[in-house]
This record gives C-alpha cells, structure tokens and sequence, in this order.
C-alpha cells in the first residue's frame, strides 16, 4: 500500500546568514514544488533568535517519490550551497504510518522526534471511537435501502474503514494534533 510520508529536517544556521537560508529555502520549495509527487514543505522558524534552529518539514506522496527526489542532481545541487551557511550537519526523520498523522502542526516547535508512541495510541482512539460510531449509525441506513444480504456487509465494511481512514488522515488528525500538540510534544524537564 502506497502511504504518504514526511521527512522532518532540523538545520543549525550559522549566525548571521539566516537570510541566505531564507533564500536557499525559498528556492528548494519551489524547485521541489515542480517535483511530481511532492505534497509540499513547511518551515518552521526558530522561537528564540539566539538559537537559529529551523525545521523543514518536507511530504511525499510515497516512500518512491522520496527516494527519487534524495537521488536527483537537483536536490544534490540545493544541498551542496546550504553547506556555507550550514553551523552542522543537518538531521532527518523519516516519519510514516501513525506518526504521518502525528507531524506538528505549522507555527509549533518541532521535535526531530515523533511523541511517544502511548501518547499516539491515546489520541488515536480517542479519534477513531466517535467516528466509527457514527459510521455504525449512518452506513446501516445507507446500505440496507439499496443491497440486500451478504453484499451490504462486505460494501458497509470497506466503505466504513475507507470513510474513517480517510477523515483519520485528511480532517480529524490533523486537528486532533494542533489540539493536543503541547501535551503530544512536551519537553522533558
């Protein structure tokens, strides 16, 4: 099954050459938006002007259209010039499944790391137990009208888990996420 995927990457900007890598950044968002299969990039600016931190968070529409784009001379062209500004190597994340829905929303600080994985599962189901009793209700009275016996079952069943997979990913998880982002990314005192 072909499922979207984020790379989250945490660069250090040597002071003083944060507008450089504004303008770097500028143009490998627009390089990768000509890019088939990129979903698109967020930049997350640091908080705290002492601490140029920046985090790029990169989608995907596949784990193939991101090894294609980490292979092209494009994207070796864009990060062969961030190296000038660059105080340290950069760090990625590759995050898929569970912690696709789980990306912090745009304007949070970023962890290089997903939340732990309790965490995820709570707010998981929280997310799934409402709206699968809302499909019992609603897909029952759609379905029994129209097909009779055996075929309703297995129609109700893959329309249900297509139906929640769908809101999951697309409307409630990204909302369940800016919701409980400060509790899903606390720092460890």
């Amino acid at each position: 099954m072909i499922q979207p995927i984020t790379v989250v990457v945490r660069r250090r900007i040597k002071r003083g050459f944060e507008a450089e890598a504004e303008e770097w950044m500028r143009g490998i968002s627009a390089a990768l938006s000509k890019f088939p299969g990129a979903l698109g990039v967020e930049v997350i600016r640091p908080h705290d002007p002492s601490e140029p931190l920046y985090y790029y968070v990169f989608r995907f529409d596949s784990d193939e259209t991101l090894r294609v784009w980490n292979d092209s001379d494009e994207r070796k062209q864009w990060l062969s010039q961030s190296a000038r500004f660059m105080e340290a190597p950069p760090e990625y994340e590759t995050l898929t499944g569970l912690e696709y829905w789980f990306t912090p929303p745009p304007g949070n600080a970023v962890p290089i790391h997903p939340p732990p994985r309790y965490k995820m599962a709570i707010l998981t189901w929280l997310a799934i137990v409402p709206l699968a009793f809302m499909l019992a209700y609603l897909l029952p009275l759609l379905f029994d009208r129209f097909t009779p016996g055996p075929v309703t079952v297995l129609l109700r069943t893959m329309t249900n888990t297509t139906v929640l997979v769908l809101l999951l990913t697309y409307v409630v998880m990204p909302r369940v996420t800016k919701i409980f982002a400060r509790w899903l990314y606390a720092r460890k005192s």
